[in-house]
């Protein structure tokens, strides 16, 4: 094994040869591209024995210049930070050129500082007037912000709005392109599922637009000419479960009378079905009032 100088100028002796025969003159991480990039000061006299060339002065030196970022320091003697001591906890902790000024070990430590040591486990606390801050804020957000003089000037413009013919047509052909509700409730799945055993076709939330009172029902059978409302109690006011009515609720009654009558008018035979009926309701039971 052939042994020779580093040509960086370090001093330590290698291999001339790696594995594979190769011939290196720089220890691993030793060349230009690694760790000990070298600088020889110019302005000092003297012999470099290990360089390729003389360099005029009295003594040479060797430089680490090259401090790359996620790897340890080379050498003690080179580390340019300072060791200083927490102010709070009395621990002692490294600090690096660019944190000259820090004062305290850890974000724990820093926040004793600002909070006083009584809050060290009990977290940071609002003082009196920061709360009632708070829960005006948070007031204000349940409530609203606007005034009652604002909030009566918004009723008059949206009054005034839909008073306009256009305006109301408009929202009309809105309405009759959305399927209404969304999804479809319990009961209006289970009738669709008993329509599907007895294998009659129908169409669900269908737009009626040639009447006076549009709406979209809820499932129609084109073949039989059979309308089916599944009405519930709450909603539609069933008389006999006679739950606490909403302040809508006669409203709704008036229009469901007039929607079924409109519809038998025009040749339709209209089956409502109250949710606590479809509930207990079976196959052959929904069988006979179609075909009934």
């Amino acid at each position: 094994m052939v042994k020779i100088l580093c040509g960086c100028g370090c001093g330590k002796m290698f291999n001339k040869y790696d594995k594979r025969g190769r011939e290196r003159r720089f220890v691993h991480g030793h060349g230009n591209k690694g760790k000990h990039n070298i600088i020889i000061n110019k302005g000092n006299l003297g012999k470099n024995p290990n360089s390729h060339g003389n360099v005029k002065g009295k003594h040479w030196k060797i430089k680490d210049t090259s401090k790359m970022k996620g790897h340890k320091i080379w050498c003690e003697g080179q580390r340019s930070g300072i060791d200083k001591n927490c102010e709070i906890c009395g621990k002692k902790f490294y600090t690096f050129p660019c944190q000259i000024n820090k004062k305290y070990c850890s974000y724990k430590c820093a926040g004793i500082s600002r909070v006083g040591k009584s809050c060290l486990n009990k977290g940071f606390k609002h003082t009196n007037l920061t709360i009632e801050k708070i829960k005006l804020a948070r007031a204000k957000q349940i409530i609203g912000h606007r005034s009652p003089e604002t909030i009566k000037k918004m009723k008059e413009g949206l009054k005034k709005t839909w008073r306009n013919p256009a305006m109301r047509e408009a929202a009309r052909q809105r309405r009759m392109k959305q399927i209404l509700p969304v999804k479809n409730t319990s009961i209006e799945v289970k009738i669709q599922n008993f329509l599907k055993e007895l294998h009659i076709e129908f169409y669900t939330h269908c737009y009626i637009s040639e009447m006076r009172n549009k709406y979209q029902i809820d499932i129609f059978i084109p073949t039989l000419k059979i309308i089916i409302e599944c009405d519930g109690c709450y909603w539609h006011g069933c008389p006999i479960c006679n739950l606490k009515p909403y302040k809508k609720l006669e409203e709704q009654k008036e229009r469901d009378k007039l929607r079924t009558n409109e519809l038998i008018n025009k040749g339709f035979k209209v089956l409502r079905l109250w949710e606590h009926e479809i509930k207990i309701m079976e196959l052959n039971d929904l069988r006979d009032k179609i075909y009934g």
